[in-house]
């Protein structure tokens, strides 16, 4: 087997300029220490609200409905989060909560501190739940879903990652020709249709390899930083039947079982890397990093005939490093 390496810096470490040892990058000291000083006020607000929300003043003290979303959810990121350490498979889930808002939108902080101890355990029963001993939560997104009345409907996405993988992009290599999916994998829990020769059947495909590389990146950090996600944006969804036609997988020739080449799947990777980090021609937020990827399988039918396609939902959110010490 023909082994090549494809050094794609992802630009969630670039903005954070740690040097390298896969490959050399400048040092930006100034960049750097901006962006700790930017974190560590970040960190500072979280622990002192944890510090309020555990002391024993906070009957009759109240937070703000969007704080409190911020802070569940800045909170969970800090504790658990590690979108640095990369693995081969990922899960999420959706898991609602409510709280009881005053006329001004206001929540008691007895109130979100029990909200908070619900999120916290189904966390940790979620991550027990994932057969892997390797296996971390990748991010939580807090959402604010509704108000109705004097109730807010909050939920909470989280994406957790195992099956431990080394930090790089794995190339796709000459025997590495994949179906492109497989439809009803996450609906139903249909195993994956493997590769193209018959073999890998039920351990992965297309789109799971593309998923795996570009949640992975190509850096490894000789600084003692974890990162975490803060102020995360609802994901962004997009797919190559309208919005990247060309630059993404749209199928051909329903029903056949596409086949993707390894040269077609690293042109894939590489297209879907630029529109998730290049803030020119893709869809990165200004000032967000990516933390996490995932690409659905579906089919769009239209007068019998159908197209397979991949449909990418990017979560990104602000970097924010945390010392050793955290």
């Amino acid at each position: 087997m023909r082994k090549h390496t494809i050094f794609i810096l992802l630009a969630v470490l670039t903005a954070a300029t740690f040097s390298c040892r896969k490959e050399a990058t400048k040092k930006d000291n100034g960049t750097f220490d901006t962006l700790l000083e930017e974190s560590m006020k970040t960190i500072r607000i979280i622990e002192s609200f944890e510090l309020q929300l555990n002391g024993n003043y906070k009957s009759g003290q109240f937070v703000e409905i969007d704080s409190a979303v911020w802070y569940a959810e800045a909170m969970q990121n800090l504790a658990y989060a590690h979108p640095e350490i990369a693995f081969d498979d990922f899960v999420r889930t959706k898991t609602p909560y409510t709280l009881t808002i005053d006329q001004y939108q206001m929540v008691t902080m007895v109130d979100f501190d029990a909200m908070y101890d619900d999120m916290e355990a189904d966390l940790l029963a979620e991550l027990e739940q994932i057969p892997s001993e390797e296996k971390n939560l990748r991010f939580a997104d807090v959402r604010l879903d509704s108000i109705v009345g004097s109730t807010a409907f909050i939920s909470v996405v989280r994406a957790y990652g195992f099956k431990f993988i080394y930090g790089w992009y794995e190339p796709f290599d000459e025997e590495d020709d994949w179906y492109w999916g497989t439809l009803g994998q996450e609906e139903f829990n249909n195993p994956p249709t493997g590769k193209c020769d018959a073999t890998m059947q039920g351990v992965s495909d297309g789109s799971d390899e593309l998923m795996s590389r570009l949640n992975n990146p190509v850096i490894e950090f000789e600084q003692p930083f974890r990162f975490i996600p803060t102020s995360i944006g609802d994901p962004i969804v997009f797919h190559g039947l309208d919005d990247f036609y060309g630059r993404l997988y749209a199928g051909w020739n329903y029903p056949e079982n596409n086949c993707l080449t390894n040269e077609l799947l690293t042109y894939y990777l590489e297209e879907s890397h630029e529109i998730l980090h290049n803030l020119n021609e893709g869809i990165r937020p200004e000032g967000k990093h990516l933390f996490d990827v995932y690409i659905f399988d579906y089919l769009k039918l239209e007068n019998f005939e159908g197209t397979y396609y991949h449909q990418y939902e990017a979560t990104y959110g602000i970097l924010t490093l945390v010392p050793p010490s955290n």
